[in-house]
């Protein structure tokens, strides 16, 4: 998992265990001390806003400022009576926020989400998108929106930018999802493997998939190969996970407690059942 920079404290945090490590003097890969930091966090909105419009009064909602009691409906609250210009913010200001004064909404990086290892990506981008826009134009006052995205052309960003409504878009994805076999049209369980040797996980994930492989020949339940998750390592642990879908979620359940009643798993790797899914992380 990838480490963030951070300017106020000068160091890099992982947002995932809050572990932090000081900014080193030279690239980790080449060693090269002439190197810079790429990307843009609100931090970066932040400072490029200030540079852009520095009579106005901006404000940064994420979870590094909202991490004392109460900081979030004080910002809000700042904002709402208008002795703030700009509100920068992560997905938290995405959603049941009613500001009649905003008119403008900008949207960075909008398709970072589509690109997600999961298949309720074009879904949920979707959703954030017409959530944002929605902040936009509340009262009387007409609003706008701007989006930025590598992809204009996916069809859950243009039916966000669309005046068609969920219902077309809606249409295509669950046509996606029937042909490939995805929920809801399939149940679908995800195991999870963790713990701090990865050899240890992977040689457990790797046994209990050829256990199931075993156990479900000739059944109409469709086993992925154990692979490292998503999010393959969090908190010093390792995750591996292996994702069973089936008409039924008991075709899923049987033959997997049957197998793992008689599976003794290593003492420091455990397992997780999520059946029907919401997250793949």
């Amino acid at each position: 998992m990838a480490y963030t920079y951070h300017q106020a404290d000068t160091c890099l945090r992982c947002h995932i265990c809050g572990g932090w490590r000081p900014v080193p003097e030279t690239c980790p890969g080449c060693g090269d001390p002439a190197f810079k930091f790429t990307g843009f966090g609100t931090q970066r909105v932040e400072i490029a806003l200030k540079r852009c419009f520095p009579q106005a009064q901006v404000l940064r909602m994420d979870a590094d400022v909202t991490a004392r009691k109460n900081s979030h409906d004080e910002l809000l609250a700042v904002f709402k009576s208008g002795r703030a210009d700009i509100l920068i913010g992560t997905q938290m200001i995405a959603k049941g926020l009613d500001f009649p004064n905003v008119t403008l909404v900008g949207v960075l990086a909008a398709d970072a989400s589509l690109h997600m290892p999961d298949f309720r990506a074009a879904e949920r981008t979707y959703q954030l998108l017409a959530q944002v826009s929605g902040r936009a134009g509340r009262a009387e006052l007409p609003g706008e929106v701007y989006v930025q995205t590598f992809s204009p052309d996916h069809p859950a960003v243009r039916a966000a930018a669309s005046d068609e409504g969920f219902a077309p878009f809606a249409a295509a994805e669950l046509a996606e999802r029937r042909a490939g076999g995805y929920p809801p049209y399939t149940h679908l369980a995800c195991v999870t493997f963790k713990g701090p040797d990865e050899a240890k996980v992977r040689f457990v994930a790797e046994s209990v998939e050829r256990g199931l492989r075993r156990a479900l020949a000739g059944t109409n339940v469709l086993l992925s190969e154990a692979c490292p998750a998503p999010l393959a390592k969090a908190k010093d642990h390792y995750r591996y996970q292996l994702l069973l879908r089936a008409p039924t979620a008991r075709a899923i359940t049987r033959p997997l407690c049957a197998l793992l009643a008689k599976t003794r798993l290593a003492p420091d790797v455990a397992l997780a059942i999520d059946v029907d899914a919401l997250s793949l992380m």
